[in-house]
């Protein structure tokens, strides 16, 4: 399993820190002190390959003559489950972006003249 590593410093990140810094879209790397982002691809794309593994799995299940409705569940509980605690590690860490001056905004006259504020 690959843990995420800071873009700037390349510092790894252990899975407690993954799970709390995963919830957020950005932060600061403890060790070097500069911001970077979450990419959100790397979790869209780990979401969309556990269902597909998970419904290729009880697809499989079906063509097996004895097979009951009770293990197909618990087979989809605990690859939920095993997707779930793996969860963090679909975090991507990437530069931040810098912040982009904003254009200043133009008062327009109101239609009674005046300036609005």
């Amino acid at each position: 399993m690959i843990s995420p590593t800071c873009p700037y410093c390349k510092a790894r990140f252990l899975y407690p820190e993954l799970k709390q810094r995963g919830k957020k879209h950005t932060g600061v790397c403890p060790h070097c002190g500069k911001p970077y982002r979450i990419s959100r691809l790397a979790r869209v794309v780990y979401i969309l390959g556990a269902l597909a593994i998970l419904f290729l799995i009880n697809y499989g299940l079906l063509f097996i003559s004895d097979m009951n409705l009770p293990f197909m569940l618990a087979v989809t509980v605990l690859g939920v489950t095993a997707f779930y605690l793996l969860f963090p590690f679909s975090v991507r860490f990437r530069k931040a972006e810098p912040d982009k001056p904003q254009a200043k905004k133009e008062k327009k006259p109101a239609k009674n003249g005046h300036l609005k504020k």
